[in-house]
């Protein structure tokens, strides 16, 4: 018996690995040059290929301009700024609820300032309630694979886990 739990048990994993990224291998690029100038119309179709390729994706709405992806520990807001001249982008952001002192302050500038400067990686604002972004942008010619989506979406994640963990005096801010 024991036998065959040794030799059941890899086997196991490697359908479910092979399950899990079925959707990777056969999704196709998403072309976006349909969309021309429209961004409404270029973030429904980089939703449904997310949805299409497996990602935890949410819309709240049709005419949304916006949807929700989780990643990780985190919700990343996506759109899109479509281009009839065929450089489209996919922009990421990551939202914390902010204390609204911070929102005007010099000690939130120089600290933002030093972050953007330091990382180099996206752009890290506030707002006028006090709420922290972090921005990241993915130009693309008209298509994206499903690999390079689902890379950028890794690395937004990762990015922000490592700035947070890396500055304590950021993750006080919120």
């Amino acid at each position: 018996m024991k036998n065959t739990a040794n030799v059941m048990l890899p086997l196991l994993r490697l359908t479910l690995a092979l399950v899990a990224f079925s959707s990777l291998a056969i999704a196709a690029e998403l072309d976006i040059s349909s969309a021309g100038n429209s961004n409404m119309e270029g973030t429904k179709q980089l939703f449904r290929f997310a949805e299409d390729i497996g990602c935890d994706v949410y819309r709240p709405k049709n005419d949304s301009e916006f949807f929700r992806l989780t990643q990780g520990d985190y919700k990343i807001l996506i759109s899109v700024k479509a281009s009839a001249t065929g450089v489209d982008r996919a922009v990421a952001h990551v939202v914390f609820s902010g204390k609204k002192e911070y929102a005007n302050s010099i000690e939130m500038d120089r600290l933002l300032a030093k972050l953007n400067r330091t990382y180099n990686t996206c752009c890290i604002s506030v707002d006028s309630d006090g709420d922290i972004t972090f921005q990241f942008v993915l130009a693309f010619d008209n298509r994206i694979s499903p690999k390079l989506f689902r890379i950028w979406c890794e690395h937004v994640s990762q990015c922000v886990e490592a700035i947070i963990s890396e500055e304590p005096e950021l993750r006080k801010k919120f």
